[in-house]
C-alpha cells in the first residue's frame, strides 16, 4: 500500500484537532430535555429536532456502568465512577468538591486518554479550587474536563468489549455518542482506514435510532470523505455516489452550515477531480464569495493544470476576500515555491482540513 504523503495527512491533522472541539467544548445549560426514550420496538423515539451531543454526552451513564466484577481490569472502579459522572455538576460554581482519583493499582496500567486525565486533573483528585469567576474556571477546567470526558469514552468502549455486545445491540445514543469519542481517538490515533471505518459505522447506528442528530450525520460525511479521499490516495475506487449521498443528507438537516460547501465540494468534483471542480469553485464564488473558498479551489485547478501564476492570482483573491482563513496563506507560501512544481502533486500542497464548530453540539 503506497504510504499517504505528509501533506495528505494535514486532512487526518485538522479531523484530529476537529474531534477534540466536536466532541467536547464549554457550554451553559440548555433546556431542551434529553431525548432519549426508548418505545416498546427498543428503538428509541427521535425528537423533532433531533438530540445534540451536548445533550448525549453531559448526562451520566447510571445504566451503563460496569463494576470491577465484570472485569478484571484494575481501573474498573476509575472508569465506572466517571460514566457516573454528571457534567452539569461541573458548570460553574461546582457541585462536587473532587474529581475520583486514580486507584494505585490502576496507575501501572492507565493508557491513552486515562493518562490524559492524570496529567490533566491530577490537581483536583484532593480539593477542586475554585476561582471567582467562571471566566477563570473555564480557563482552569476546560483541558481536564475534556480529558474526563475522553477517559468516560474510552470506559464506554471497554464496557461494550467486555459485555461482548454489538453495535446493533446498542439503542441509548449517550452511549454510541461516547462510543464514537473513542472510536474516533483511536482513528486518529492510528492514521489508518478501519478505524475510521468503524467512526462512520457508530454514526451510521445512531442515524438510524434519531435521523435528525445532524452531529453524527456531520461525522458520517467527513468520515466517508475522509476513506474516499484515502482510497483515492492508495489507487483504489473510491465511492463518490455514498459521499454524495451523505453530503444531501447533512444539508437537508443543517442546510445553513457553512463547513458542508467543502465537503460537497469534495463528492462533486469526486475527490477534485480538476475536469469536475471548475464549476463548483465557481458556485462558491458566485454563492459566497465572502468566504475565498471558490477562489482557493479554482487555485487548486490552475496548478493541478500548470498555471503557477493563474494559481498565485486566484489565492490572492481569496486572501483579500478573507485574511482570516490561514491555509490561504500556507498555501500561498507553498505554490510561491520555484522548487514546488504545478501539476501531479496539487493534493500535496493545499490542505483540505474540515472543520467542526460549536453549533454542531451546541444544537440549533
Amino acid at each position: 500500500m503506497k504510504k499517504p504523503s505528509q501533506r495528505f495527512l494535514i486532512l487526518i491533522v485538522a479531523v484530529a484537532l476537529a474531534a477534540v472541539l466536536f466532541f467536547w467544548k464549554k457550554a451553559g445549560p440548555r433546556s431542551t430535555p434529553l431525548s432519549v426514550s426508548v418505545g416498546e420496538s427498543g428503538r428509541q423515539s427521535p425528537s423533532a429536532k433531533g438530540s445534540t451531543f451536548h445533550e448525549l454526552y453531559r448526562k451520566p451513564r447510571k445504566d451503563g456502568v460496569f463494576s470491577a466484577a465484570a472485569s478484571a481490569d484494575p481501573c474498573a472502579p476509575l472508569l465506572g465512577t466517571l460514566m457516573e459522572l454528571d457534567f452539569d455538576a461541573l458548570e460553574f460554581p461546582p457541585k462536587i468538591e473532587r474529581l475520583p482519583s486514580i486507584p494505585e493499582g490502576c496507575q501501572t496500567a492507565e493508557t491513552g486518554w486515562l493518562r490524559q486525565y492524570r496529567e490533566k486533573c491530577s490537581k483536583t483528585f484532593d480539593r477542586i479550587d475554585v476561582p471567582p469567576s467562571k471566566e477563570e474556571w473555564d480557563k482552569q477546567m476546560d483541558a481536564c474536563l475534556a480529558a474526563v470526558f475522553f477517559a468516560r469514552a474510552g470506559a464506554t468502549k471497554k464496557m461494550i468489549q467486555v459485555q461482548g455486545k454489538k453495535l446493533s445491540d446498542i439503542s441509548d445514543l449517550r452511549i454510541l455518542a461516547d462510543l464514537m469519542a473513542s472510536e474516533f481517538a483511536d482513528a486518529v490515533n492510528s492514521n489508518v482506514e478501519a478505524p475510521f471505518s468503524r467512526v462512520d459505522e457508530v454514526a451510521e447506528r445512531m442515524l438510524e435510532l434519531d435521523p435528525h442528530l445532524y452531529g453524527a450525520a456531520k461525522v458520517s460525511l467527513t468520515v466517508k470523505t475522509v476513506l474516499a479521499l484515502s482510497g483515492l490516495q492508495n489507487g483504489k475506487v473510491a465511492d463518490w455516489d455514498a459521499v454524495m449521498r451523505a453530503a444531501d443528507r447533512a444539508r437537508g438537516l443543517d442546510p445553513d452550515d457553512r463547513d458542508l460547501d467543502e465537503l460537497e465540494l469534495f463528492s462533486r468534483s469526486k475527490g477534485l477531480d480538476p475536469k469536475r471542480i471548475r464549476d463548483s469553485a465557481e458556485e462558491l464564488v458566485r454563492l459566497h464569495p465572502e468566504s475565498g473558498m471558490g477562489e482557493y479551489y479554482l487555485s487548486y485547478t490552475e496548478w493541478k493544470d500548470g498555471n503557477r501564476q493563474g494559481a498565485i492570482d486566484d489565492l490572492n483573491t481569496a486572501i483579500a476576500k478573507n485574511s482570516a482563513e490561514t491555509k490561504y496563506r500556507e498555501t500561498l507560501t507553498e505554490i510561491s515555491n520555484p522548487r514546488n512544481k504545478t501539476g501531479e502533486d496539487a493534493h500535496y500542497k493545499f490542505s483540505f482540513n474540515f472543520k467542526f464548530t460549536s453549533k454542531d453540539f451546541l444544537g440549533r
